[in-house]
Protein backbone atom coordinates (compact mmCIF):
# COMPACT_ATOMS: atom_id res chain seq x y z
CA UNK A 1 0.00 0.00 0.00
CA UNK A 2 1.36 3.53 -0.33
CA UNK A 3 -0.23 6.68 1.18
CA UNK A 4 0.23 10.04 -0.12
CA UNK A 5 1.11 13.04 2.03
CA UNK A 6 0.29 15.55 -0.78
CA UNK A 7 -1.21 15.75 -4.41
CA UNK A 8 1.44 13.94 -6.17
CA UNK A 9 0.72 15.89 -9.23
CA UNK A 10 2.67 13.46 -11.11
CA UNK A 11 1.98 10.14 -9.39
CA UNK A 12 -2.14 10.23 -9.68
CA UNK A 13 -1.99 10.57 -13.76
CA UNK A 14 -0.11 7.61 -13.88
CA UNK A 15 -2.20 5.41 -11.61
CA UNK A 16 -5.40 7.02 -13.23
CA UNK A 17 -4.25 5.82 -16.82
CA UNK A 18 -3.50 2.39 -15.67
CA UNK A 19 -6.88 2.39 -13.80
CA UNK A 20 -8.68 3.54 -16.69
CA UNK A 21 -7.15 1.01 -19.09
CA UNK A 22 -7.44 -1.85 -16.51
CA UNK A 23 -4.25 -2.59 -15.17
CA UNK A 24 -2.44 -3.49 -18.81
CA UNK A 25 0.81 -4.43 -17.44
CA UNK A 26 2.29 -1.23 -19.86
CA UNK A 27 1.18 1.92 -20.87
CA UNK A 28 2.42 4.47 -22.69
CA UNK A 29 3.70 7.40 -21.04
CA UNK A 30 0.89 9.74 -20.26
CA UNK A 31 3.21 12.63 -19.65
CA UNK A 32 3.74 14.85 -22.94
CA UNK A 33 6.12 18.32 -23.68
CA UNK A 34 8.71 19.11 -22.48
CA UNK A 35 10.62 17.63 -19.65
CA UNK A 36 8.91 14.56 -20.19
CA UNK A 37 11.31 11.92 -20.05
CA UNK A 38 12.54 13.23 -16.78
CA UNK A 39 9.27 13.69 -15.43
CA UNK A 40 8.50 10.06 -16.09
CA UNK A 41 11.40 8.95 -14.51
CA UNK A 42 11.25 10.95 -12.07
CA UNK A 43 6.78 9.91 -11.38
CA UNK A 44 8.24 5.90 -11.27
CA UNK A 45 11.40 6.60 -8.60
CA UNK A 46 8.30 8.08 -6.46
CA UNK A 47 5.78 5.52 -7.12
CA UNK A 48 8.13 3.17 -6.09
CA UNK A 49 9.38 4.99 -3.07
CA UNK A 50 7.50 4.39 0.28
CA UNK A 51 5.14 1.78 -0.72
CA UNK A 52 4.18 -0.51 2.73
CA UNK A 53 3.61 -3.98 3.59
CA UNK A 54 4.73 -7.13 2.28
CA UNK A 55 3.79 -7.29 -1.98
CA UNK A 56 4.88 -4.27 -3.55
CA UNK A 57 4.06 -2.78 -7.16
CA UNK A 58 7.41 -1.95 -8.88
CA UNK A 59 6.88 0.45 -11.47
CA UNK A 60 9.44 0.90 -14.70
CA UNK A 61 10.16 2.82 -17.88
CA UNK A 62 10.82 1.03 -20.43
CA UNK A 63 13.12 1.66 -23.91
CA UNK A 64 9.95 2.86 -25.89
CA UNK A 65 8.84 5.12 -23.54
CA UNK A 66 6.03 3.25 -21.72
CA UNK A 67 5.45 2.79 -18.15
CA UNK A 68 5.15 -1.02 -16.95
CA UNK A 69 4.52 -2.27 -13.37
CA UNK A 70 5.17 -6.08 -11.35
CA UNK A 71 4.45 -7.96 -8.20
CA UNK A 72 7.55 -7.56 -6.10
Amino acid sequence: MKRFGHKAPTQWPVLDAFEAAGWPRRIPCPMKGKGAKRRQRDTVESLNNRQEGLRRIRFHVDAEGGISWEVE
